[in-house]
């Protein structure tokens, strides 16, 4: 049986076509990713841009100054906080224990 040559031309789609299904499977979570880098970003132009940052000015004024310092290290410390409050406030374990005994009752099979 002879050996065809595939043409460089379709090579190259094949390749563009298996990294795309590829990607794919991992869109959903880099679309999140995206989307939150980009509302942050926003964030902070339009934080800034109350603020009265100006490039062109050698040296920022102090409510500039103030929003960075918010924004790159109170704001991060406050949602954390936030976060550590909600985990702290959920049982994990009773709501794992009443799913657990829903699925017995339907005769789904539990594991520990």
């Amino acid at each position: 049986m002879a050996k065809t040559k595939i043409p460089a031309t379709t090579r190259i789609m094949l390749h563009i076509g298996m990294t795309a299904i590829t990607r794919s499977a991992y869109s959903s979570p880099k679309l999140a990713a995206k989307l939150a880098q980009a509302g942050a970003t926003q964030l902070l132009t339009l934080s800034l841009h109350m603020a009265g940052f100006n490039e062109a000015l050698p040296a920022q004024p102090d409510a500039t100054i103030a929003t960075i310092n918010a924004l790159l290290g109170w704001v991060p410390a406050v949602v954390t906080f936030v976060m550590l409050a909600v985990l702290c406030a959920m049982n994990i374990e009773k709501d794992m224990d009443s799913m657990n005994a829903e699925k017995a009752a339907r005769g789904i099979s539990v594991s520990d």
